[in-house]
């Protein structure tokens, strides 16, 4: 009895959220538009921020982003960013904090897993391989 007495406020006063965050495709070419999809799913009273930015990568570039709404409150629940990948191999997203807030002050920060992808060259895919020499106008 004691035991069921201490779990059942940590059942009531818990207050959780779900982050989501998922790719379009796992592989992709040097210069085509990955879509990163981040979301919290039930997120009951909590408000969150969501930073346009992230760490800086040379390898991955941010070509724009879109904040996403809920339909009945229109309150922020999740971004979009197009990422765009400059190198071939592998690669995870790139260091992103969603912020938690609490009287519209930062309470806290929660960090997102990263989530793997792989950049391929298109050149490998081609049936001719072999490059000619560039030759002048005749």
């Amino acid at each position: 009895m004691r035991f069921i007495i201490f779990i059942l406020p940590a059942f009531v006063l818990c207050k959780s959220f779900i982050a989501h965050s998922q790719l379009d495709k796992e592989s992709a070419f040097i210069g085509d538009i990955i879509k990163w999809t981040v979301e919290i799913k039930d997120r009951g009273e909590k408000q969150f921020n969501f930073p346009l930015t992230f760490e800086k990568n040379e390898l991955i570039s941010m070509k724009s982003y879109n904040l996403k709404y809920d339909d009945v409150d229109n309150s922020i629940i999740g971004i979009e960013f197009e990422l765009i990948a400059w190198d071939t191999g592998k690669f995870v997203t790139p260091n992103y904090f969603i912020e938690i807030m609490k009287n519209d002050i930062v309470d806290y920060k929660f960090r997102l897993d990263p989530v793997e992808f792989e950049i391929a060259s298109i050149l490998n895919t081609l049936e001719q391989v072999d490059f000619r020499d560039i030759k002048g106008p005749v």
